[in-house]
C-alpha cells in the first residue's frame, strides 16, 4: 500500500511534467429563454496543464465503436480533474478534442488519462 503522502507526491510530479498549459475544459450547458425556448452554449469549466499522445494499438482495437475513424489521442489531465464523457478540451492551437472514455487506473493513479477524439471544423 502507497502512503497518502507518497501518492500526492506522485501526483504533484505528474502534473509538473504536463507539458501544455491553458487547456479548457468546456461542458455544453442548456440555458432557458423564456417563452419555452432553450438553447446551449460551450462552458469552461476549469483551465488545466495537460499532454498528449498517440493511444495504443490496442487502445485503439478496444475502443474502435467508439472512436470509429475519428483522428484520436491519448490525453492526461491532473489527477481529480472534473469533466463528463462528451465534453470538449479546447487546446491553446484552437484544436478541439471531445473526451469519449477514461482509461485511468483504477487505484494509485497519478493523473487522469482519457481517450479523446478529435472535432472537425463545421
Amino acid at each position: 500500500m502507497v502512503p497518502a503522502s507518497e501518492l500526492a507526491d506522485m501526483r504533484a510530479t505528474a502534473t509538473s511534467a504536463l507539458d501544455i498549459s491553458g487547456v479548457q475544459i468546456q461542458r455544453l450547458t442548456p440555458t432557458e429563454l423564456g417563452n419555452g425556448l432553450r438553447s446551449s452554449a460551450w462552458n469552461t469549466i476549469a483551465t488545466v496543464a495537460a499532454s498528449q499522445a498517440k493511444p495504443t494499438a490496442s487502445v485503439m482495437a478496444q475502443y474502435s465503436a467508439l472512436i470509429g475513424s475519428a483522428t484520436s489521442m491519448m490525453m492526461r489531465l491532473p489527477y481529480g480533474t472534473a469533466y463528463h464523457a462528451d465534453d470538449r478540451l479546447l487546446m491553446p492551437s484552437g484544436d478541439i478534442w471531445r473526451i469519449q472514455a477514461d482509461l485511468s487506473d483504477s487505484s494509485y493513479s497519478t493523473c487522469q488519462l482519457l481517450l479523446v477524439a478529435k472535432v472537425q471544423p463545421s
